[in-house]
C-alpha cells in the first residue's frame, strides 16, 4: 500500500511539474517569435529606406565640364579671329603675336592656340617686316638681322628675310652714311668706322663714305 501511494505521489508530482514548465516554454517561444518578428520588421524597414543617389552629382559635374569646354572653345576662337585681324594690317613674329594677344586679355593658352592656327607663314612675316624696316631706314644685312631677332623672329626666319628682301647693301651703306652726316660731323675715318660698327663690311662702308664725298 505504501509502495502504491509512493508511486501515485510520484506520478502526481511529475504531472504538476510538467504543467508548471509548459507555460514557461510557451512564453519563451512566444518571446523568441516576437523578437524574430521585430527583427524581420526592422530589416524590412531598413531595406525599404531610399538610398541616396549620386546621379545628381555626376550630372552637375558633366554640366560644369561642358560649360568649361564651351567657354574654352569660345576664347580660342575669339583669339584666333583677333590674330587674323592683326596679321591683315601688320607683320608679326610668332612670339610677338602671342604677346600682343595676351596684352588684349587673352590667356597664354588662347594666344598660343591662335598663333598656332592662324595660318601665318613666319618666314613671310619676317620678310615683310624686313621690307617695312628698309622703307623707313637704312640697314646693313647684319643690322637688319639683329633687328628682326629683336622682334623675336628666329635666326632662320631672319636669315630668310635678309636673303630675300632684295636690298642693295652698298646702297644701304650710302643711305646710312648720309643719315649720320645729317646729324653730326664726321671725318672720313670716323664715318667709315661708324658704318662698320653698324654692320656694314669695310668695302660697303668705304663706298658709303665716298658716295657722300668722303
Amino acid at each position: 500500500m505504501k509502495k502504491y501511494v509512493a508511486v501515485l505521489f510520484s506520478v502526481i508530482v511529475a504531472l504538476s511539474l510538467s504543467a508548471c514548465q509548459q507555460p514557461a516554454e510557451e512564453s519563451s517561444s512566444n518571446s523568441t517569435s516576437e523578437v524574430s518578428s521585430s527583427q524581420v520588421s526592422a530589416g524590412a524597414q531598413a531595406s525599404s529606406e531610399p538610398v541616396p543617389s549620386e546621379s545628381g552629382s555626376s550630372s552637375d559635374s558633366a554640366s560644369t565640364s561642358r560649360t568649361d569646354s564651351v567657354s574654352s572653345a569660345t576664347g580660342q576662337q575669339s583669339a584666333l579671329n583677333k590674330a587674323k585681324s592683326y596679321l591683315q594690317v601688320s607683320n608679326f613674329s610668332y612670339q610677338n603675336l602671342v604677346d600682343q594677344l595676351k596684352g588684349e586679355g587673352f590667356s597664354d593658352a588662347e594666344a598660343k592656340y591662335a598663333a598656332d592656327n592662324c595660318g601665318a607663314d613666319w618666314n613671310e612675316q619676317a620678310l615683310q617686316r624686313s621690307k617695312a624696316y628698309l622703307a623707313m631706314a637704312a640697314f646693313s644685312s647684319t643690322g637688319l638681322k639683329k633687328q628682326l631677332e629683336y622682334e623675336h623672329f628666329t635666326s632662320a626666319q631672319a636669315d630668310y628675310a635678309v636673303k630675300n628682301c632684295g636690298a642693295d647693301w652698298m646702297e644701304q651703306a650710302v643711305k646710312k652714311a648720309k643719315s649720320y652726316l645729317d646729324t653730326a660731323e664726321y671725318t672720313r675715318e670716323r664715318l667709315i668706322g661708324q658704318l662698320e660698327y653698324a654692320g656694314f663690311t669695310h668695302e660697303q662702308a668705304v663706298h658709303g663714305a665716298e658716295a657722300n664725298g668722303y
